[in-house]
């Protein structure tokens, strides 16, 4: 077929519009592919596209709002005296500042000199050094003294743990040296030993979930989250250390002693 396109009138009567004429293509082909084109328009569906919800403005609701301040009052120093065994002024600022924290959003309007806010009937009237200590606690990322240590300790912590949870399986590469096989060949047939050998890498993971997870509760509310902390980091250093004497023991016992062990690393975990 020729590409050499001429121009004719169109035969239909109602113009003088040229178009395109190929040899060998009559009009009614013509009218067809023009009709018809090749390339079709994807068609919309009709189906709304879900949208992810945005959610960066949430805040976790106050729960000591809906208190009275009589009530918040009364809580808040027999929390004080009975379980933060503060004296007499110190407990006095711990009301206080349970009191500032009701209405946290309040006296922050306070502290930076809003107008509207300067004669409102507080319970509390906050000094120029609390005032002070209300806008760093937004405007600064370190303002709390010793908050920048604190976030460092935490950083290594967390790196640690990846290594303390790796080298729980840490069994594995001492087969032969903690006494699951006779011999240093080991096989790939499932055996006892590769169960006892499965047996002492989960145990620290199973003694945490049927029985760490159970007591972490009692334990926060009878020692407090500091004491909590540092009951589990003895746990953890303990038992750590302690792993290496499964290697005094005769060997066919080796295993035993290390899952003993590491019931008390679970319990630390």
């Amino acid at each position: 077929m020729s590409t050499h396109a001429s121009f004719r009138q169109r035969q239909d009567g109602t113009g003088t519009a040229p178009l395109p004429h190929v040899e060998g293509l009559e009009m009614d082909q013509m009218s067809n592919t023009e009709s018809h084109p090749s390339i079709v328009e994807p068609v919309q569906s009709a189906v709304p596209r879900r949208r992810r919800t945005r959610n960066d403005h949430f805040e976790v609701p106050n729960s000591i709002v809906q208190a009275s301040d009589r009530e918040l009052k009364d809580d808040a120093r027999k929390f004080a005296i009975t379980s933060l065994k503060l004296d007499d002024y110190q407990v006095e600022r711990f009301v206080r500042a349970a009191l500032v924290a009701k209405d946290s959003r309040v006296y922050d309007l306070v502290a930076r000199g809003e107008p509207g806010y300067e004669n409102r009937n507080l319970p509390v009237t906050l000094q120029p050094d609390e005032m002070a200590a209300l806008r760093d606690e937004k405007d600064r990322l370190f303002s709390e003294r010793g908050i920048l240590m604190v976030n460092v300790c935490v950083a290594i912590a967390a790196f640690l743990q990846g290594h303390v949870q790796s080298s729980i399986n840490g069994a594995s590469p001492f087969e032969y040296d903690l006494g699951f096989h006779d011999s240093q060949a080991c096989s790939e047939v499932a055996t006892r030993s590769h169960w006892e050998l499965g047996a002492t890498n989960a145990v620290p993971y199973l003694t945490s979930a049927l029985l760490g997870c159970w007591v972490s509760m009692p334990v926060n509310d009878r020692l407090g989250r500091r004491g909590a902390m540092i009951a589990s980091a003895v746990l953890v250093l303990v038992s750590s250390l302690a792993s290496g004497l499964c290697l005094i023991v005769e060997r066919r016992h080796r295993w035993k002693v290390l899952a003993a062990i590491r019931v008390v690393n679970g319990l630390g975990e």
